[in-house]
């Protein structure tokens, strides 16, 4: 079945790119910022920062568009007396803030995306700001492993594995918090690859990684499958010599 849109909603990211393409990104904030709902607002950001990724290969641009529209939603959220209104706009900056961060992330191997150290830097504050959301929130723990797992992510990609190692670990208990099987596997997964990327302790990394893949096979669910050959691509990515 094909996924239903919002003509209002696609009429408005419509004029946000053009104002993008032909004007500045200002401009496309704006734009976004006058459509009148603050919910299509922040579903209009969110939508304009997927694009800039995966049409536009512009890094740099979604995280300004990224960085505008949790500045928005969480600002709206403050000035609305609706309790459900000012809690969709907090959950639309998490997600903003996790789905950014994520693709500033270059274990992904994705075609056509270049990652720098700026956008490791940004990456690693937006993913902050999703940890802090899902806190207020209490979005529960496979919500708070993401988190945490996603700033252990960046913090291997800018080489820190040390301090990335107690990131993937506080995921993987709130992985195991929540019982969630799969996605706890996967943090072991991360946790090894952080101890193969230092060098003190990469033989035993190496083999604990060999380990975690075997287990997630073992596994054998659609999330265990995907995050084996997620982490094949991420260990080939980011510990390449």
């Amino acid at each position: 079945m094909q996924k239903q849109t919002d003509p209002k909603q696609d009429a408005v990211l419509v004029r946000a790119l053009d104002a993008f393409d032909t004007q500045s990104i200002e401009q496309a904030v704006s734009v976004i910022t006058s459509c009148g709902d603050p919910l299509e607002a922040a579903a209009a950001f969110s939508a304009l920062g997927k694009v800039l990724y995966r049409d536009r290969k512009d890094v740099t641009a979604m995280i300004a568009i990224a960085d505008a529209g949790i500045t928005f939603c969480l600002q709206q959220a403050k000035c609305t007396v609706d309790a459900a209104t000012a809690a969709g706009l907090k959950k639309r900056a998490r997600d903003i803030a996790f789905n950014t961060a994520a693709n500033c992330w270059p274990g992904w191997g994705d075609d056509g995306i270049r990652i720098d150290k700026d956008h490791l830097q940004s990456g690693l504050a937006l993913a902050g700001t999703c940890r802090d959301l899902v806190d207020e929130l209490q979005l529960g723990q496979r919500a708070l492993g993401g988190a945490d797992w996603l700033i252990g992510a960046l913090k291997l990609a800018a080489g820190r594995p040390g301090e990335a190692l107690e990131d993937f670990e506080r995921a993987r208990r709130a992985f195991e918090v929540g019982c969630d099987v799969a996605y706890e596997l996967m943090a072991r997964g991360y946790i090894a690859l952080a101890r193969k990327a230092d060098p003190v302790s990469a033989p035993v990394g190496a083999r604990d990684f060999s380990a975690a893949l075997q287990e997630l096979r073992n596994e054998g669910s659609k999330d265990s499958i995907f995050f084996a050959e997620q982490l094949v691509v991420a260990e080939r990515t980011l510990l390449a010599h």
